[in-house]
């Protein structure tokens, strides 16, 4: 948990400094024989320090993610493990009443491990794009607009899922899967009024 905590604090503190920044760098697309140049105005080195136009909800977002990736890489076990107390294991006839974990299994077999540092990976490799794509303005960030009807997608698969296989579904990943559907599709109808788009194109683009 202490690993968890001292990365998004990490990536907490490296985000918002640039999340401020109103001025960014805008580039130039001049038509030439039909084809797009592109140019931009200022020739700079290569530099990791750059602002971050992204509302703070989708900054917070990317970060805890991140951090999340993070721990089921290394730690390869779930960041929440709650077991229930004597009184209501007894309630529901239990002896060994099943925790609930978050997203992976609290003591997962050596081939279960593996998977959960895939899942980590996969994670990151997803929310860090959020960050890298971040200086572009945010009407013009192909990736936010993209996002939008992906979401949406994905909500009502995980939805499907739950009705389809609601009684072979554990309890954790059952609510696990409508506390995602949730988040995303609210996510994607958020970005899309903000947007004014919902076919994963940018503003302006010319289809």
């Amino acid at each position: 948990m202490r690993v968890y905590a001292a990365s998004l604090l990490f990536l907490l503190c490296r985000a918002i400094p640039f999340a401020s920044q109103t001025s960014v760098i805008r580039y130039d697309f001049e038509p030439i024989s039909s084809d797009f140049v592109f140019q931009p105005r200022n020739q700079s080195t290569m530099s990791f320090l750059r602002p971050v136009n992204l509302p703070t909800p989708l900054i917070v977002q990317s970060i805890a993610s991140i951090g999340l990736g993070l721990w089921l890489t290394f730690v390869r076990r779930p960041p929440v493990v709650y077991i229930s107390d004597k009184k209501q294991s007894e309630k529901t006839s239990q002896d060994h009443p099943e925790p609930w974990t978050m997203l992976v299994p609290a003591s997962p077999s050596p081939r279960m491990a593996d998977t959960v540092s895939l899942l980590g990976i996969v994670i990151i490799g997803l929310e860090i794009t959020y960050l890298v794509s971040s200086y572009m303005p945010f009407e013009e960030n192909q990736f936010i607009a993209a996002s939008i009807p992906v979401r949406i997608f994905l909500s009502t698969l995980m939805l499907s899922v739950c009705v389809v296989h609601r009684k072979q579904m554990s309890g954790s990943g059952f609510w696990e899967l409508i506390g995602l559907a949730v988040l995303d599709g609210s996510a994607g109808i958020w970005l899309g009024n903000i947007l004014g788009r919902w076919d994963g194109m940018v503003r302006g683009a010319p289809f």
